[in-house]
């Protein structure tokens, strides 16, 4: 038998459109409240990991705050920094914590 020789022409690639778009898996999958805890393989541990690392790498390079000493006094001025306090407006007791805290007795509960 012969050899045939056959001559092919180079063609574009043909780009298939789906009607759909496919979602890639999370690496770390949810729990679910039904099928409980999923399992962790060893990618999910390193990953978890890693993500924790840089977390706190972050979390150190920020500058911390600092809470001050007296924050109650600070909070205390700041509210009634702009008017008189709901016992002051009002001598009479109407009612309210504050007229139950001053007077002694205590929650009724």
């Amino acid at each position: 038998m012969k050899p045939v020789k056959v001559l092919v022409e180079p063609q574009e690639p043909k780009v298939v459109q789906k009607p759909y778009q496919t979602v890639p898996a999370p690496v770390v999958t949810p729990s679910d409240s039904w099928f409980g805890e999923a399992p962790k393989t060893e990618k999910v541990i390193e990953y978890v990991k890693q993500k924790n690392e840089e977390l706190y790498q972050k979390l150190a390079e920020e500058p911390q705050s600092k809470e001050v000493d007296n924050i109650h006094e600070v909070m205390y001025n700041k509210s009634t920094a702009k008017g008189n306090t709901t016992v002051q407006l009002d001598p009479q007791p109407q009612g309210g914590s504050e007229n139950v805290w001053q007077s002694g007795a205590g929650p009724h509960f």
